[in-house]
C-alpha cells in the first residue's frame, strides 16, 4: 500500500463515468475526497486520507473486476471519426451525398 493518499482515477463501463480522486489542499494539511455517490468533502488528517484511499482502491478493484476501464485524463469520450482511404476519395462521386428525396412519378 502507497502512504501516499492522493488519487485520481476514472473509470467507464461504456455507459457510465466514475470518478475518484484524493488530492492534497494547503501544502498537504488537508484532502479533499471525491468519489461516486457521495459529496465532495475535505479532512484534515492524513490517516482518514489514507483509509478513504485503501477503501476506494477496493471499490475501483471491483469495477475493473465488472469490466470497466481506465480512461485517460484528456481523452475524448467520444470514439474518434475514422480516415477514409485515398482510394475512396478518389472515386467518382465521393463526398457526395445521396439525394433520397427523389419521388417518382408515373
Amino acid at each position: 500500500m502507497d502512504l501516499d493518499p492522493e488519487l485520481d482515477v476514472t473509470l467507464s463501463d461504456g455507459r457510465r463515468v466514475a470518478n475518484f480522486q484524493i488530492a492534497a489542499v494547503h501544502g498537504a494539511t488537508a484532502w479533499t475526497l471525491v468519489e461516486p455517490g457521495a459529496l465532495r468533502r475535505v479532512v484534515g488528517e492524513r490517516a482518514v486520507a489514507l483509509a478513504t484511499r485503501r477503501r476506494l482502491d477496493r471499490r475501483i478493484a471491483v469495477r475493473l473486476a465488472a469490466g470497466w476501464v481506465p480512461l485517460d485524463a484528456g481523452l475524448p469520450l467520444v470514439p474518434p471519426t475514422p480516415v477514409l482511404s485515398r482510394d475512396w476519395i478518389d472515386q467518382p462521386g465521393a463526398g457526395k451525398r445521396p439525394n433520397h428525396n427523389i419521388t417518382s412519378r408515373s
